[in-house]
């Protein structure tokens, strides 16, 4: 494993791009805030590392949007203290609202673990974040202590391994965050954790977006191959799950992929590529892989 150097993002760009819309521009500052808070916070940075769509938005230009903020964690829930977590949180929160974006008012709402069970290998702390802008209504029902309708969510998940340990920059403070490679990697073990002998879930939203990452010129090289295998070896690994290069032919990927894709319409800011397109791209990659 090695460390790959920080990367600079604009954050302010990001959420000023939505700025004609009233809606979104909003949520974008919310996630904005909540960055800042995670890269400010010495208890949280370096613990949560941060992943996803998010942060495919804010490297590497996609435009799918979100309302969830993924981070992970090497480490596991029974070696963490929760709560002390979402106290800490809130607490950045307040913070980051205070400094960077005081017209805002940001507040943990509500924390569950998912699976509940409290010996769950691989639990998701999924945390609703309540927000508001001065002025809404939303705002002074929070001010009197009452929950907001307007939710971001937060998805810490545990026990998740990082091959290339990675960075962004956000007001002069590092966050820890997925390497591309990781990201990548991660999407591709979700897709074939699908399957019915592995997984019961549908990810309609990975294909996409690997096939974003790829045709936008990422992921091409023999070196960047190289590093997203071993990547997935080790995400793999960690769950006790194959690598190899005929997992991709199961037809059950395609077909769970397949399954609602087309509502990533309503997500996307460009027209959704025809699904056999997109999966082709997608598969491509993972067969070029150097496997021998």
């Amino acid at each position: 494993m090695s460390e790959l150097p920080s990367t600079h993002v604009d954050v302010d760009a990001w959420v000023e791009a939505a700025a004609d819309d009233p809606g979104e521009h909003l949520v974008r500052r919310v996630m904005r805030v909540i960055l800042l808070a995670v890269a400010r916070s010495q208890r949280l940075n370096g613990t949560m590392v941060v992943k996803g769509g998010v942060l495919l938005a804010l490297g590497y230009g996609t435009d799918r949007h979100t309302k969830d903020v993924d981070f992970s964690t090497i480490r596991t829930v029974q070696d963490e203290d929760v709560e002390e977590i979402v106290a800490e949180l809130n607490r950045a929160l307040e913070t980051a609202c205070h400094d960077a974006d005081d017209e805002l008012f940001c507040r943990v709402q509500k924390r569950e673990m998912k699976p509940p069970a409290p010996d769950a290998s691989f639990p998701t702390l999924r945390i609703r974040i309540g927000y508001a802008s001065k002025g809404e209504r939303e705002f002074r029902r929070m001010v009197q202590g009452r929950p907001s309708t307007k939710v971001v969510l937060i998805d810490l998940s545990f026990n998740e391994q990082t091959c290339y340990p990675a960075s962004i920059t956000i007001d002069g403070h590092e966050l820890a965050a997925y390497s591309l490679y990781d990201q990548a990697a991660e999407k591709y073990r979700a897709m074939i954790q699908q399957t019915g002998a592995r997984r019961d879930r549908i990810r309609r939203q990975d294909v996409y977006d690997l096939y974003r990452l790829i045709s936008g010129g990422y992921l091409v090289t023999a070196d960047d191959r190289a590093r997203l295998l071993a990547a997935m070896r080790h995400k793999f690994a960690a769950r006790d799950l194959p690598c190899t290069r005929e997992l991709i032919e199961d037809q059950e990927v395609a077909e769970r992929s397949r399954s609602r894709y087309h509502l990533l319409q309503d997500e996307i800011d460009s027209e959704l590529p025809d699904f056999n397109l997109a999966f082709g791209v997608v598969k491509e990659l993972y067969l070029s892989l150097p496997w021998d």
